[in-house]
């Protein structure tokens, strides 16, 4: 594997979902680390690579983008 081809390193987003409202919150690491500590009614669902996330969307077609962030919420 080439760098070209290693999936770019970056930021990730900690998806939260709320137990009771089905409410998403989207946090940075640090955030995220104060979520888990308080052991409240958010659930942590996802973590995302956003420049590989992004630069995924931006690869497809312009047709399938609404397809794939359907699929990537409803599997949260």
């Amino acid at each position: 594997m080439t760098t070209d081809d290693r999936p770019l390193e970056g930021q990730f987003a900690f998806v939260y979902r709320h137990r009771k409202t089905g409410e998403i919150r989207v946090l940075n690491c640090e955030q995220a680390r104060v979520m888990d500590r308080a052991k409240g009614d958010w659930v942590h669902t996802a973590t995302l690579n956003l420049h590989v996330w992004v630069q995924h969307l931006l690869n497809l077609p312009a047709r399938k983008r609404p397809h794939s962030i359907r699929t990537i919420i409803e599997n949260l």
